[in-house]
């Protein structure tokens, strides 16, 4: 057994929701042994973390392929036109932005500052008094490099890439 910050720590570090992503060097984690009720040690790599994974990360993309299927045709043709932008901390985990492209076949973006996105936007929120304007999907610092699929590039010259893979968790792409 160990504590939820262990278990963040340890997602983060070797986790993987990919199947085909390199696997990360294992990680020794210690905690509780529920068997023993006394101090433990345990080795755990990519491909176990991949395994726990698939039902949470399943039930992300079934609500991403929810929300698009009952998204007006007004607001699906901007999420086709401009992609899907991944914040919080499970867009961190390797392979996530990835597969949800090979689900649904669309572009796949990751804030920049994934855990602070909420707090960025409250602020502009409360420094705008209300009138908030939608940050240009062209802004260089709003985004990160994805390391797969093609690439596209703003005004000023900057890229963005978008994801690209093999079939995951989710099975392929829906029509």
């Amino acid at each position: 057994m160990i504590g939820e910050l262990a278990a963040e720590s340890i997602k983060m570090r070797v986790g993987s929701v990919y199947p085909s992503i390199v696997a990360k060097t294992p990680m020794e984690v210690y905690g509780r042994s529920v068997r023993t009720n006394m101090a433990a040690a345990v080795t755990v790599g990519s491909q176990e973390l991949c395994q726990y994974l698939q039902t949470p990360v399943k039930e992300i993309i079934d609500a991403i392929m929810v929300t698009l299927e009952e998204t007006p045709p007004e607001l699906a043709s901007d999420i086709f036109e401009n992609g899907i932008v991944l914040t919080g901390g499970s867009s961190q985990l390797a392979g996530l932005a990835q597969l949800i492209h090979e689900v649904t076949g669309l572009r796949i973006v990751r804030a920049n500052r994934p855990l602070d996105t909420v707090c960025i936007g409250l602020s502009r929120i409360l420094e705008s008094e209300g009138d908030v304007s939608p940050m240009p999907m062209d802004t260089p610092s709003a985004f990160v490099r994805l390391p797969f699929g093609r690439e596209k590039r703003d005004a000023s010259g900057a890229s963005r890439d978008v994801g690209a893979g093999s079939r995951g968790i989710g099975g392929g792409r829906r029509k």
